[in-house]
């Protein structure tokens, strides 16, 4: 089988049990054991080295594989590459050799072995807008999966497991077809062992995880909701999600949403209210109060000021806190004014005393032939609002009418 390959030099074949810190002689269930163990050392997202971590990876791609590791037992990696070269499967990824020193190699079809992060959990947790003013601490009580402590996450009562005799402790088998001059390799979920490499006895199990080597367990967290915090911005506790045996924990993130308020509404930074006043208010003043997040009153003194209809005012920095320095949004007040539904004569004359009137009754620019006097009746929004709903229906049924009359035409 391997006689197509001569090299007059010794094999370099130890280096990447070296890797792993294992002998070559070491077991499938050895070699599995000490790639988890120094993945997980090594991993990035746990500080570790990335190219320590990449060369502990390829090391177990290769050793963890029965064909693989006997080619590399008889030729090093040079003999690896030119087999797989020539029989064109195998999988190994373009940058193991020169991770280690090795010759260049152009294959394709990179898999990941172990160690992995595993997926994050994402949960909503509301608040009021005062608490997201104020800032507050909030317990959380949380249901996460862990490795069981009775049997060390072994699953066993012994603490000892068998590495399945099918797939050698993979947990993935290869299927290699046969066409002509093709060979083809994949890798599916060993069925003896259902992917985990380990075969448990029935008499053996842990009698609390079941075998299983995980059990759910309660606990407390302590989220801190930041003074100001924005809406949907997500708080994130490291590694804090479920830990399945040989994955690095997930993250587990709270989601925050903001309850409506009765009286305010939050619009990035700043804070907006409506205020409803009489045209007495909007022409003469007013003092009103609001009650704001902190549980204060701040009184609003309006004089010397006429307010129109739909006119903003604009409290600075009494919106909601962007820093630890003072530093806040702005507070806006939107008024809207309230006219009288009717007004009597009297009133009407003292009005037309004391406020600019303008009567073109007495225009001597028109003749009375040309004026004709029309009734009319008061509209609310509603009203104005069904009217023109009905003209864009009606425009666009007649726009349909006109299009299907073209294409008749055109037939």
């Amino acid at each position: 089988m391997f006689n197509n390959f001569n090299n007059p030099n010794p094999p370099n074949n130890k280096q990447l049990y070296e890797v792993l810190g294992i002998s070559q002689s070491a077991s499938p269930k050895e070699i599995k054991k000490a790639y988890k163990k120094k993945a997980l050392k090594c991993h990035p997202d746990r500080g570790g080295n990335e190219k320590e971590f990449k060369k502990i990876q390829h090391a177990y791609e290769i050793l963890s594989n029965a064909e693989k590791k006997n080619i590399y037992d008889r030729q090093g990696l040079e003999g690896l590459e030119h087999h797989l070269n020539n029989s064109g499967g195998g999988g190994m990824p373009h940058d193991i050799f020169d991770l280690f020193g090795g010759m260049g190699f152009n294959m394709g079809g990179r898999r990941h072995h172990g160690p992995r992060k595993g997926q994050s959990t994402s949960a909503t947790l509301s608040a009021t807008l005062e608490q997201i003013y104020e800032g507050y601490v909030k317990k959380i009580n949380v249901t996460k999966k862990i490795g069981c402590k009775k049997c060390k996450g072994t699953g066993t009562i012994s603490g000892r497991t068998t590495s399945c005799s099918t797939c050698n402790g993979r947990g993935r088998v290869s299927n290699i077809r046969i066409m002509g001059n093709m060979r083809t390799i994949s890798e599916t979920t060993c069925n003896q062992c259902r992917g985990s490499g380990e075969i448990i006895n029935p008499n053996d199990r842990c009698t609390i995880c079941k075998g299983k080597k995980i059990i759910q367990c309660q606990k407390q967290l302590e989220v801190n909701i930041s003074r100001g915090i924005n809406e949907h911005e997500p708080i994130i506790f490291r590694e804090e999600g479920d830990e399945l045996p040989g994955i690095i924990p997930g993250d587990l993130i709270f989601n925050i949403k903001e309850k409506k308020h009765k009286i305010f509404e939050r619009v990035g930074q700043h804070l907006f209210i409506k205020k409803t006043i009489s045209l007495t208010e909007a022409l003469c003043g007013l003092i009103f109060h609001v009650k704001f997040l902190d549980g204060t009153n701040l009184r609003i003194n309006v004089k010397n000021t006429i307010i129109k209809p739909n006119q903003f005012m604009r409290i600075k920095n009494y919106g909601m806190p962007i820093d630890d320095y003072g530093n806040n949004g702005d507070l806006f007040i939107q008024y809207k004014v309230i006219f009288p539904s009717s007004i009597n004569s009297k009133v009407q004359n003292i009005i037309k005393q004391i406020l600019p009137y303008t009567n073109e009754t007495n225009n001597n620019n028109m003749s009375n032939s040309n004026i004709i006097d029309v009734n009319f009746t008061s509209m609310t929004q509603d009203e104005i609002k069904n009217i023109l709903d009905n003209i864009n229906t009606g425009r666009n049924q007649r726009n349909q009418h006109n299009q299907h009359n073209q294409e008749c035409h055109v037939q």
